[in-house]
């Protein structure tokens, strides 16, 4: 449970890849930040996000922590959760710190286009967002039994 967050969870369930978050190895320590540290680079969907505030106010459960670039602050998944312990006026939100210059993180456009790390933290710095869904993040994790999978913000 998180200090500033009465009644919230952070879940580690694995819900994303066969290895989960947790296979990230030395990379991708989990601390609390505060929310207003953080700099996005997508705007959010309002239908999402919605979805988002209903689960924390039922389950009061985050399943899995934002992942965020450790130098930057910039997220590179979890905008709806980020946005929705905002809303609920909490102060600070469970982050994976990750290097995202590292060669086992990559971009990817999530329909057509090009995008590129450099755009995201560019974005993520600026007052100009990406669109909803303008960048997929698949991370390659190095285990046994490695896997890849991707991450995008929240969907159903």
């Amino acid at each position: 449970m998180f200090s500033n967050q009465p009644g919230f969870n952070l879940e580690d369930t694995g819900a994303r890849g066969k290895n989960g978050w947790n296979d990230m190895g030395r990379e991708g320590e989990i601390q609390e930040l505060r929310i207003e540290r953080l700099n996005p680079h997508e705007q959010i969907i309002e239908e999402n996000l919605e979805q988002v505030l209903v689960s924390l106010k039922d389950k009061k459960r985050l399943k899995e922590p934002i992942m965020v670039d450790k130098e930057t602050k910039v997220i590179l998944d979890g905008h709806h959760r980020a946005k929705a312990f905002s809303r609920l006026g909490l102060k600070q939100i469970p982050c994976r710190l990750v290097d995202y210059s590292s060669d086992a993180i990559t971009v990817k456009p999530h329909q057509n286009g090009d995008v590129t790390k450099e755009e995201v933290i560019e974005k993520g710095l600026s007052d100009e967002l990406f669109a909803p869904k303008t960048s997929k993040h698949v991370f390659e994790l190095d285990s046994e039994d490695s896997a890849t999978f991707e991450s995008t913000t929240y969907s159903k």
